[in-house]
């Protein structure tokens, strides 16, 4: 898992590193709170309140884009359910 992490954070433009990370933690955090399983997208509501209560005003329209890039990303892996 850090390995993906480190490989989505590198996905993006070095300045945008920092909100890569904090997406990819926020949903992760939500998904595997309890064990991993499969991300739902009751996992991914979740994240989204974390990411509104999170990152500044200003950049949550490009937090909502990472998530974007998380999901089809983590979708690659594997990891992503139907439910």
């Amino acid at each position: 898992v850090d390995e993906w992490l480190e490989a989505f954070a590198k996905s993006g433009k070095p300045e945008e590193r920092a909100l890569h990370l904090k997406v990819a933690e926020l949903l992760l955090e939500s998904a595997w709170s309890e064990g991993p399983q499969l991300i739902t997208p009751e996992h991914v509501d979740e994240a989204l309140e974390l990411v509104a209560d999170t990152v500044a005003a200003s950049e949550f329209t490009r937090a909502l884009e990472t998530l974007s890039r998380l999901l089809a990303f983590l979708a690659g892996k594997h990891v992503i359910g139907q439910e």
